[in-house]
């Protein structure tokens, strides 16, 4: 996990999924989703916890939430 740092960037289509059934966004690029997450959940985007080891990165709001956590607590997931 991270707190933004090695995210993926790959150029392309980027997916958001909100946790909580907020419509999903898209974005270009790994770091343009971000910034869409950290807008709509009113937090700063460097501020942001993610842990891309998987086929999808798994965005928090706290290192508290992210600790120990297999996506449960995670505000969004960002795909290809």
């Amino acid at each position: 996990m991270s707190a933004n740092h090695g995210w993926r960037n790959h150029p392309g289509k980027m997916k958001i999924t909100y946790s909580n059934g907020t419509p999903s966004d898209t974005a270009n690029t790994t770091e343009e989703a971000l910034e869409i997450i950290a807008a709509a959940k009113g937090v700063d985007a460097a501020d942001l916890i993610t842990d891309d080891s998987g086929d999808r990165t798994l965005v928090w709001l706290s290192e508290e939430d992210a600790e120990n956590d297999d996506g449960a607590k995670a505000v969004a997931q960002i795909t290809e």
